[in-house]
């Protein structure tokens, strides 16, 4: 039954209430209650979600260490890393399905794929074996190895966050369950820049030379003695620390958030997949315990396939493949401001002021949308990010002229690097309100008695659109540049297309997404017994 049908629908609770069709429901009193329970369980969640994007972020930040070592396509290669968290739908049902009833149906998961993570940063901290693989220290760029270590790690982020995504709907009481967003979109963001920030930053050269330049002003300015350092002992200063170091210590917060949600009680999902016997029934306890697990294996699959079926995810699915080609531009604009001049560490500095941002902003973004459409937060900030990321491919040939030049007055420089900030803060808002949008809006559809398998689906088409798109980003550039044997830079060309792009899709998108908001929850659902 739905809105369109114009039929009124009996709600399933404890009260049997009629409800008129189209009409908005009443916010539960509770909704905006929270219990000790509640906030103890979102930092759970929010702790989990920032382990896993430290592993997470290693492949983002190396673009920005190797950019000046391999090409284009390379880099396009590098994205390939990012590919289990698009085939993680293979292996979700398993997920759901297969578990040790002691230890709980998510913390089966979480906990050995941790450890396992964990071995795997010791590894590759040991004995400096990733600054190796990076090309530091004059060694060559061993992309094979790069690609196929941040690989192991995202297939083991990924088995990781399916069991979260789970773990999310059934920890978080119906009420507050749009925060599980909050933690998935904040605790990812906050992990990955942390990650962005020790490798691109700290790990920079640059870093301590621009300390000591600090101090040797400062205590000129206060009546010291004015030194100058020469080239040779420029080039003497010493990273803060190396990558491998990094790497240890994420290995080391892994561990620690391991041991600790060992302790942390897991409730049993609410409604109980048992509740469907037609589904998940494993038959008589006499059966062979292997073709037991064979046949809830099977039926797991088979329920992947039924949440597929669905009309309302068959247009999502769509959504969420295709809008983010009206971004290609934006990776590749990022690195272009890297070879016009700006120095990564300048560039990388933007991360420290996000990170309160990401914080503070996706709990007032769901707020915001608990009393409104989801469609129109969406459709907001998927037109404001398109203007950001057209103002960004407009920045390179402004970074160009500036470094064309030798010499800056102090009014140019402020200017020049303010405008970069704002317009990288500008642009990163809109990426992260448009993905707490989208998280809140799977968060509210799926069905919490497969919600590994359903969050993983929906999470898996937007993680596969975003890849195609960073691939095809990379990939036009070099293309566009040899069809035009270099007399049109590729990245204007590309950035003409997303902005035509953009203004014939964006309205369609936001009719779609209207229209899957008009869905009522119960057809999204494939258990009918589900709280609704």
């Amino acid at each position: 039954m739905s809105v369109r049908s114009g039929e009124a629908f009996m709600d399933l609770g404890a009260a049997t209430e009629l409800t008129v069709p189209g009409a908005p429901r009443k916010a539960d009193e509770s909704a905006t209650c929270y219990t000790r329970a509640d906030i103890k369980n979102i930092v759970v969640l929010l702790a989990l979600y920032i382990v896993q994007g430290l592993p997470l972020g290693l492949p983002i930040a190396l673009p920005v260490i190797i950019y000046d070592k391999v090409t284009y396509s390379q880099l396009a290669y590098l994205s390939f890393t990012g590919f289990p968290f698009c085939l993680k739908l293979l292996w979700a049902p398993i997920v759901d399905a297969l578990y040790w009833r002691r230890i709980g149906k998510r913390k089966s998961w979480i906990i050995p794929v941790q450890l396992i993570t964990t071995l795997l940063l010791f590894y590759g901290g040991a004995n400096y074996r990733f600054d190796k693989w990076a090309g530091q220290n004059g060694d060559a760029v061993d992309l094979v190895a790069l690609t196929t270590y941040c690989t192991a790690l995202y297939i083991l982020m990924a088995t990781q966050d399916i069991a979260v995504d789970g773990w999310a709907l059934s920890m978080l009481r119906t009420e507050v369950r749009i925060h599980a967003s909050t933690c998935n979109t904040a605790g990812q963001y906050i992990g990955i820049n942390l990650a962005y920030v020790c490798i691109a930053i700290l790990c920079s050269k640059e870093v301590p030379l621009k300390l000591y330049r600090a101090r040797v002003w400062l205590s000129t300015f206060f009546g010291g003695q004015s030194l100058t350092l020469s080239i040779e002992d420029e080039r003497a200063f010493q990273p803060l620390a190396s990558m491998s170091y990094f790497i240890n210590m994420f290995g080391l917060a892994m561990l620690v958030m391991t041991i600790l949600i060992c302790f942390k009680h897991e409730d049993t999902d609410p409604p109980l997949l048992e509740e469907l016997p037609g589904i998940t029934e494993l038959g008589p306890k006499d059966e062979d315990l292997k073709w037991r697990i064979l046949k809830k294996v099977k039926r797991a699959y088979a329920l992947l396939i039924e949440i597929i079926a669905r009309e309302p995810t068959k247009i999502l699915g769509l959504t969420l493949l295709t809008f983010d080609i009206i971004y290609a531009a934006e990776n590749p604009a990022e690195l272009q401001l890297l070879e016009k001049g700006i120095p990564r560490d300048v560039f990388a500095a933007i991360t420290p002021f996000m990170i309160p941002i990401e914080i503070l902003a996706p709990p007032f973004v769901t707020m915001a949308m608990r009393d409104s459409s989801v469609a129109d937060y969406i459709y907001k900030g998927l037109k404001l990010r398109l203007v950001a990321v057209i103002c960004y491919v407009g920045m390179v040939p402004v970074a160009e002229a500036y470094y064309y030049r030798t010499t800056h007055s102090s009014l140019e420089s402020v200017l020049f690097y303010t405008l970069f900030f704002l317009l990288s803060a500008f642009r990163n808002i809109c990426e992260l309100v448009v993905s707490v949008a989208f998280v809140a809006f799977f968060a509210k559809v799926s069905d919490p008695s497969v919600g590994a398998t359903y969050m993983t689906l929906l999470n898996a088409l937007s993680n596969v659109g975003q890849l195609i798109t960073r691939m095809i980003g990379f990939w036009l550039i070099d293309l566009s540049s040899r069809v035009f044997r270099g007399s049109t830079d590729g990245l204007h060309f590309e950035g003409i297309l997303c902005l035509i792009a953009g203004v014939i899709l964006l309205p369609r998108y936001r009719t779609t997404l209207e229209y899957l908001e008009s869905f009522e929850t119960s057809e999204w659902y494939v258990n009918k017994a589900a709280d609704v």
